[in-house]
């Protein structure tokens, strides 16, 4: 079918109605295309590494995980009001042709035109300046690529819009909507699948919180001996009123963490997880279970640690125990 030549005659004004329809479809369109890169991206970070960069910690992975629930939320939501949105649109200019002469819906599509240009060759151009430094890394290059079909799909959807593609094939233009919106929800449940149930991520957040108490006791056990030169006959002793410290309890349960006095030098803490671990940092691929306290808690200044299997951050399922014996000579007293 020809495009419809539409007459200065036939222009139409333009209403409350279209401002906000067509502005609707082009903030959501940019944060729904913003927001899917910025999950992406989580994904190639998740399934890939890179050495440059490290394999992450404990405070990037945690921050991660919290921008891929805002990531899947947002989706959740925006993507199907731009998809409303822009059948709304659609049927109107089927039933009034006119209205593609709009000037303010005109002046959007050139913006989105010419800012997804901007981004497709400012993309290629990073690109090749850091291929040409001789970095051109896997994540970089999944990162890269995913800008750019990111960026020629709304340029070429915005300019088959200019010219009245969509509005003469009404089809295509339902399929291409319905075949975005499969994609997105496959995107989402992929996402949900990978982070795991909020049933399961309350069960790692407890677990996390273990691990936390566990690392606290630790440390207060320690700055107990190194004060008094013994250590406690139980976690009671670590009570101080003055610096309101109480000994944590486990989050679930609310019954005490595992203390028992080994020797006068070694003293052994434990918990009962609900999952796994996989350790301290990521595994070799840059990968632990979203969601997974893979944490690292190290400071930025040296200190000394207690000995013994201190790996709080690799476990199994059920009841773990760990022991630590102190080295008099690294804990002088105060």
């Amino acid at each position: 079918m020809e495009p419809q030549i539409i007459s200065s005659a036939s222009k139409v004004k333009l209403t409350p109605q279209d401002f906000f329809l067509y502005l609707g479809i082009v903030i959501s369109m940019y944060l729904s295309v913003g927001v899917l890169l910025a999950f992406v991206f989580d994904l190639i970070n998740y399934f890939t590494s890179d050495p440059a960069v490290g394999n992450g910690n404990y405070y990037t992975y945690v921050y991660g995980l919290d921008s891929v629930r805002w990531e899947l939320s947002m989706l959740i939501v925006l993507w199907p009001i731009f998809s409303v949105l822009l059948w709304q649109s659609l049927k109107r200019l089927i039933a009034d042709p006119a209205r593609q002469s709009l000037g303010f819906r005109k002046w959007l599509i050139y913006l989105t035109i010419f800012s997804s240009g901007v981004i497709f060759a400012g993309d290629i151009i990073a690109a090749i300046n850091v291929y040409l430094g001789g970095d051109l890394g896997l994540r970089f290059a999944l990162k890269a690529l995913a800008i750019l079909i990111a960026s020629a799909l709304v340029f070429v959807g915005c300019l088959l819009d200019l010219k009245g593609y969509w509005t003469n094939n009404p089809k295509k233009a339902r399929i291409s909507i319905i075949g975005a919106g499969i994609l997105v929800l496959a995107v989402v449940v992929f996402g949900l699948i990978t982070i795991g149930s909020p049933s399961r991520q309350r069960e790692l957040l407890r677990d996390s919180t273990r691990t936390q108490d566990v690392d606290s006791i630790k440390w207060r056990t320690v700055n107990y001996w190194q004060v008094k030169r013994t250590l406690p006959t139980d976690t009671t002793a670590l009570v101080n009123s003055v610096e309101e410290y109480r000994v944590p309890v486990d989050p679930l349960t609310g019954a005490a963490y595992g203390y028992t006095k080994k020797t006068d030098l070694s003293f052994e803490l434990c918990a009962t997880f609900e999952h796994e671990a996989v350790g301290r940092m990521f595994n070799a691929g840059g990968r632990g279970p979203i969601g997974f306290h893979a944490t690292d808690t190290s400071i930025p200044y040296p200190m000394p640690q207690p000995s013994g299997d201190a790996d709080l951050y690799k476990h199994d399922a059920g009841r773990r125990c760990y022991t630590y014996t102190i080295d008099p000579d690294l804990y002088p007293r105060d």
